[in-house]
């Protein structure tokens, strides 16, 4: 795929208003060059609990964003760390959304707070690559 055609997905997984995740994806976000991006913040769109429905039972803002997410071919996460892993909120999501990352590369930025906590990215990256099968970018940005 050439480079001006891929189009990278940046998901924001912090809820938080004034997020230090926010903040490091969107430095990421602004210099990006050379292909089509794409935000999520997950602050901005409605979630609903994940409870084993099909996507198309789920909301409009869900479906809106599980097609951003199929029609992307790479994924930047900006995960915040809660108890040393994955927020709740970026979980739900990928629970509900994660089938059109099949196959895709992913890389992590992360707003780690203690001295290893930025090992919680450990947990992302396993999600996604048993789930979906993902390709991880070897190196976490924290």
């Amino acid at each position: 795929m050439l480079a001006d055609t891929m189009k990278v997905l940046c998901i924001q997984g912090s809820l938080n208003r004034h997020s230090h995740t926010y903040v490091l994806l969107r430095a990421v976000f602004d210099q990006l060059e050379g292909v089509k991006k794409g935000f999520l913040d997950l602050r901005e769109i409605k979630q609903e609990f994940c409870d084993g429905r099909d996507l198309d039972q789920y909301g409009e803002e869900m479906k809106f964003a599980a097609k951003e997410i199929a029609e992307s071919d790479a994924f930047i996460f900006g995960m915040p760390v809660y108890c040393y892993s994955v927020s709740g909120v970026l979980k739900n999501f990928l629970d509900i959304t994660c089938s059109g990352m099949e196959n895709k590369p992913f890389a992590i930025v992360s707003a780690a707070g203690g001295e290893r906590s930025y090992l919680a990215t450990a947990d992302l990256q396993k999600i996604l690559c048993y789930e979906v099968r993902g390709h991880p970018f070897p190196r976490v940005v924290y």
